[in-house]
């Protein structure tokens, strides 16, 4: 995607693994996410306009599933299991990141 102008979406269902099973105890002792996701976007450029207004860019998507763990108040890990929809020679690919705490 290049472009000096862009639009990103993203939805995304996700809980706790604790809560899934109690919904009263929220986390408990285990601050772990699960979670599923679908994400879309588009860059275009004064001279190249997206799909959605006439043009010929058209939208990057993918979906996946997720696991995010807290470690120690002081990161969030999270572990994707990703697959793109828009390059036909990529299949299914596991995807890491490392966030500050929230």
């Amino acid at each position: 995607m290049i472009g000096s102008r862009m639009l990103v979406t993203n939805v995304e269902f996700r809980s706790p693994v604790v809560g899934l099973f109690k919904p009263s105890a929220m986390y408990g002792g285990v601050p772990i996410d699960v979670g599923v996701f679908a994400d879309a976007g588009v860059a275009w450029t004064s001279f190249d306009k997206p799909s959605f207004a006439g043009g010929n860019r058209d939208w990057v998507r993918s979906v996946g599933a997720t696991v995010r763990f807290n470690a120690f108040g002081y990161i969030i890990g999270e572990v994707d299991y990703v697959r793109p929809l828009d390059r036909p020679e990529r299949g299914w690919m596991w995807q890491f990141n490392f966030t500050p705490g929230f």
